[in-house]
């Protein structure tokens, strides 16, 4: 018997043997596992568990395995941490855990899930999560539509606590300035005493060292954690706790909320990260707010159809873009947002160096379409949507059917309800923002798409191009270069792209960017209408540095609105755009 088995046998075992009598009452169990041996590629039948009881344990010990469950019940309210193809079952669980989440979960074999409470789901037959974990193919992560459910819990003696309390981890003293704060030393020194202390003080962080002494601190960890054998003195107050080491110090994150820059319950948002406000870096100042919220700025962007949001202090800005350059530590970013002291918003403000929040808003694929963006699900019936005009109620609706009915007729925005409704406007005010997972009716012209639910709205904003979409312009057409007469200004490169070419209009002060052959550009403050538009299609030469995008055709431009967008953006019917924009 190899290492390995031996502890995972013996993890497995105890958990068994403490498991409730009423529990043990409904099982099968095989005479052969009745020592450690026997568990051992063994199977224990409880009902419907029908795999091995080892393939769903996880080492971790603070954790009790719950069962699998289904995931697709309408008042499902898991919060997805993250995706990684290097899932583990102990990497989801501590991620968890170190949020102070009581509940993880694992599903598709790549999902980590979490939640403060596991009501209103169903739990299923065990058959139905044994999707094996990506990185170790003796383990299960769950199953595409079940979730495997941890309860995260700290207990016992040593380093844990029963209290609801996160351990952090066992540092180097002289890695630990995050602990720079309080120091407090007492002769009956207990891991609850240094918590309270701490709690009192307002820190984030509470650290024990040497048996007798309590640290207390706010800053960011930014170092990793060694083994906990190295705190293994015991603490003056309680022999059975352990205090530090002589040179390693205990850190537990206290009950004192700490400030983020992840809006922990939006699942379509991802943080990219603290980046240097530089010209290499070119965001679009499209909001000021003097409440200023993460949520808030997220939701300005999405609304308009923007992939990439960022955020200093009191303004919002935007880029069709990820910046590639100028990233630093998040601890760079340490300005409280305006509107929410529990959220950072970017650094103060200066003449020298200013760093902003980064953020990519993605679109889960049952609510992509390339002709529109995915704003979210909202409570609510079109026949209460005195702002939004039905237009289509079919049983052949799609999100794309929609948007296009939508853009058509004008309008920005489209929304589906109970996958037989479209409706269109201008607005959408008033409306309660709802988890995604309620806009559940699958379309019945496209059967990966979700088209709303029972009184459940599904709204995207249109005028998205595949291929031919960028935050800096709105995209009028294809048009016959012999009719356009645009070229007031120009430029050609062969590493032309979209973007490049409608900032350096901008810049220029004119209106209008058109772009040709895939390398080059012009500018102009006078474009006829009266020009021969074309198809597309003709519209097909690829930019040259970004393979999904066009950069026009043969004899033919690919023309833009640069005024446009600061009209979407900043209002959903026609307003006067403000005088104060700035370019960074």
């Amino acid at each position: 018997m190899t290492h390995y088995q031996v502890l995972l046998a013996t993890a497995v075992y105890i958990q068994y043997v403490l498991v409730n009598s009423e529990k043990r009452k409904q099982c099968t169990v095989p005479q052969s596992t009745n020592t450690l041996q026997g568990f051992i590629n063994k199977t224990i039948r409880c009902n419907t568990y029908f795999q091995s009881i080892s393939k769903r344990m996880s080492l971790y010990t603070d954790a009790d395995y719950l069962g699998c469950f289904e995931t697709f019940e309408e008042k499902f309210s898991f919060y997805n941490l993250y995706n990684s193809n290097e899932l583990t079952l102990e990497d989801c669980i501590l991620k968890c855990q170190s949020y102070n989440i009581l509940y993880a979960g694992v599903r598709n074999g790549n999902q980590c899930y979490c939640t403060p409470n596991n009501a209103h789901i169903k739990q299923v037959e065990e058959r139905k999560c044994s999707k094996e974990c990506p990185t170790d193919f003796r383990f299960y992560c769950g199953g595409k539509k079940a979730m495997q459910i941890y309860k995260t819990h700290v207990y016992g003696t040593g380093i844990f606590l029963k209290a609801k309390v996160t351990y952090l981890g066992c540092y180097v003293t002289h890695w630990t300035p995050f602990l720079s704060g309080n120091k407090t030393s007492v002769d009956k020194m207990t891991i609850e005493l240094c918590l309270e202390t701490c709690n009192n003080l307002n820190s984030y962080y509470a650290g024990l060292l040497k048996r007798f002494y309590c640290l207390c601190g706010n800053n960011t960890i930014k170092t990793n954690p060694t083994s906990d054998k190295h705190c293994s003195l015991r603490c003056a107050g309680n022999l059975k706790q352990h205090c530090g080491g002589f040179h390693h110090i205990q850190v537990y994150r206290t009950k004192i909320e700490k400030p983020t820059r992840i809006p922990v319950w939006d699942r379509n948002t991802t943080y990219l990260g603290c980046f240097r406000k530089n010209k290499d870096n070119t965001f679009l100042v499209i909001k000021y707010f003097s409440a200023m919220t993460l949520e808030w700025c997220l939701n300005r962007c999405r609304e308009s159809g923007i992939q990439y949001c960022a955020i200093q202090g009191r303004q919002c800005f935007a880029t069709a873009e990820s910046p590639k350059h100028h990233k630093k530590l998040s601890s760079h970013c340490d300005q409280r947002c305006p509107g929410n002291e529990m959220q950072y918003c970017g650094s103060q403000p200066s003449d020298s160096l200013t760093f902003l929040q980064v953020y990519w808003i993605k679109t889960p694929n049952q609510f992509y379409s390339p002709n529109g963006t995915f704003v979210g699900c909202f409570e609510g019936r079109i026949g209460a949507l005195q702002q939004m005009k039905k237009i289509l109620k079919s049983r052949f609706v799609s999100i794309d059917i929609c948007l296009k009915a939508c853009y058509f007729r004008g309008f920005q925005f489209a929304a589906l309800e109970t996958g037989i409704f479209c409706v269109c406007g201008q607005v959408y005010d008033n409306l309660i923002k709802v988890p995604d997972t309620d806009c559940n009716f699958t379309c019945p012209a496209n059967g990966h798409q979700m088209c709303g639910g029972r009184r459940r709205l599904q709204i995207h904003s249109v005028h998205i191009y595949p291929g031919r979409f960028t935050t800096y312009g709105f995209y009028l057409g294809c048009y016959r270069a012999t009719n356009m007469r645009l070229n007031q200004i120009g430029i050609v490169n062969e590493n032309m792209t979209l973007n490049m070419c409608l900032l350096y209009c901008w810049k220029s002060g004119f209106a209008y960017a058109a772009v040709e052959k895939g390398i080059k550009c012009q500018c102009g403050n006078h474009w006829y209408y009266y020009a021969i538009k074309s198809d597309n299609s003709k519209c097909s030469i690829k930019c040259l540095l970004e393979n999904n995008d066009y950069c026009g055709g043969v004899g033919r431009f690919q023309v833009y609105h640069v005024e446009y967008i600061l009209k979407k953006i900043f209002g959903r019917s026609a307003i006067s755009i403000p005088t104060d924009l700035t370019w960074i």
